[in-house]
């Protein structure tokens, strides 16, 4: 499965190790040590509804960091959210790449409710990993699809 290759390597699991007891369906992950967070990027034009009302974003927060926004799944409870967080995306069906670790910051204060603001904590060595396309390949398709997708909710919310 491909969170098990996410999951591995976070773990420093031989590679192709199946993990087993978590939710393959879901977007979060408990582990030993905090909780792995999954997105998915559409990289089609297509969205579906549930894109539109609610779209994981990555965007600049000012201070040259990097804010991720997620919708967790319906009955997920913030009160049990721990730290460390790690982030993977990825787009379409493509492997899940390791984005970074997260601090939680807050419910989401614009958009629609149950949104969660995250911050990306080495936002610049995410972007140095994205312009190194031959030590990491579709990173930068990937943080460019989820800024895109920042930009529209930005524009979506001042509409």
């Amino acid at each position: 499965h491909a969170k098990d290759a996410a999951l591995s390597l976070l773990a420093g699991l031989d590679e192709g190790t199946v993990v087993s007891g978590y939710d393959r369906r879901g977007g979060v992950v408990r582990v030993d040590d905090g909780q792995v967070l999954f997105v998915n990027w559409d990289k089609s034009r297509r969205q579906t509804y549930f894109d539109r009302k609610y779209p994981n974003a990555i965007r600049a927060d000012g201070d040259r960091g990097l804010s991720v926004t997620w919708w967790p799944p319906k009955k997920f409870d913030e009160a049990r959210l721990s730290e460390p967080l790690h982030l993977f995306g990825r787009r379409g069906r493509s492997p899940f790449l390791y984005l970074g670790r997260l601090a939680y910051v807050g419910p989401l204060d614009d958009g629609p409710p149950d949104g969660l603001l995250l911050r990306l904590a080495d936002a610049d060595g995410l972007l140095g990993r994205a312009d190194d396309a031959d030590e990491y390949p579709g990173l930068r398709q990937l943080l460019d699809l989820a800024i895109e997708a920042g930009r529209r909710r930005e524009t979506a919310a001042a509409s």
